[in-house]
Parts: structure tokens; C-alpha cells; sequence
């Protein structure tokens, strides 16, 4: 859409696609994720047009959005949120300047959001691992982007581990259902 990103969905097996909604986010959306239960995506948008981009979650049947990641001052903005398994809790990727981040969950029945990183890193997307217990996630932190994981259940910031699987430049990762599989871009 010229104002902004139509947010579609369109069936498996064929047929129109039905417009959910659209976000007015800059440059590129940075992702999107499913609640586990189907009812609410997690997209990236504005509340006006000059704030940074938040996280809101969009009502698939009624296409209603709620905000869930508040303005913070000196935020460049919020991107690549993912559900947590159960679908209580978003973890996103919050900017302090054009190319660094720090990983951070928010409840989705409403409070603060929580740091769960405090290294400043160019971030390329990130996974929650099926049991909600860890995310995975690529970051620039060694030099080029490797993937490295992070306690969610942590109550302050917590000290990342380097995964073996993935090189450099190791973005966007995705963890399979069960956890026995791993899949990045490099």
C-alpha cells in the first residue's frame, strides 16, 4: 500500500487472500509471529507517523491493534517479535541507535518489558526455543553475525552463549516445533 504494509493472509490451499490489516512501519515490517492459539499477530507499526516502531498485536478476527511495547525515550524503535510457546509473553528486539539492540520480552497481558540483553549489537532476528526457557538469536557481538542463545527465564540480563551451529553472517533463525531442528539464513 502506498501509506504503509497491507498485512495478508492468504489459505494453504488456494483461494482470495483476506486483509487483516497494515502497519505504517518504517522501512521494512522486520517480521512478524503468530500467537501459538492463531488469534493475534505480533507486527511491527507506529502509534503516529514521526514515533520509532512498537510492537502491537493485531486481532486476526476483528483487526483491532494493541500496543504492547511502549514509547521509551532514545529508542530507535522495536522489531523482530516472536510468541513465546505458550503465548504469554513477545520477545523483540529493541534499538538503541541506527545499528544496535538488545533483546527484550513484554508480557502480553500488559506490563513493562524486560531486557534480557544489555550488549548493544546489531541483532538479525530472533526464536524462542520450544520449552520457553531460551532464545536464539544472531548478533554481531564477535565481529560478524553468529547466532548465540540467551536465558528467557533469567530475572536481569543474563551472559549469551555461542551456538556451534551457524558461521558468519548466521541471520534470522527459526526453531522447529520440537526443537531437534535449526534453520538461519547465511
Amino acid at each position: 500500500a502506498p501509506d504503509g504494509h497491507e498485512i495478508l493472509a492468504v489459505p494453504v490451499l488456494g483461494g482470495p487472500e483476506r486483509r487483516l490489516g497494515q502497519s505504517t512501519a518504517s522501512g521494512s515490517m522486520f517480521g512478524m509471529d503468530w500467537s501459538p492459539d492463531g488469534k493475534l499477530l505480533a507486527i511491527v507499526d507506529k502509534g503516529a507517523p514521526k514515533e520509532p516502531n512498537a510492537i502491537f498485536l493485531l486481532s486476526v478476527a476483528t483487526g483491532e491493534k494493541r500496543r504492547l511495547t511502549p514509547l521509551v525515550a532514545r529508542s530507535a524503535g522495536d522489531t523482530f517479535p516472536a510468541f513465546s510457546p505458550g503465548g504469554a509473553a513477545v520477545a523483540f528486539a529493541r534499538a538503541a541507535g541506527t545499528r544496535t539492540s538488545d533483546i527484550y520480552v513484554a508480557p502480553v497481558a500488559g506490563g513493562g518489558p524486560r531486557a534480557l540483553t544489555v550488549e548493544e549489537r546489531s541483532l538479525g532476528g530472533l526464536a524462542w526455543t520450544p520449552d520457553g526457557k531460551n532464545i536464539v538469536y544472531s548478533s554481531r557481538r564477535a565481529g560478524g553475525s553468529t547466532l548465540w542463545r540467551v536465558s528467557a527465564t533469567s530475572p536481569a540480563p543474563d551472559r549469551p552463549q555461542r551456538l556451534p551451529a551457524g558461521g558468519e553472517n548466521s541471520i534470522y533463525p527459526a526453531i522447529s516445533p520440537q526443537g531437534d531442528r535449526l534453520a538461519y539464513t547465511e
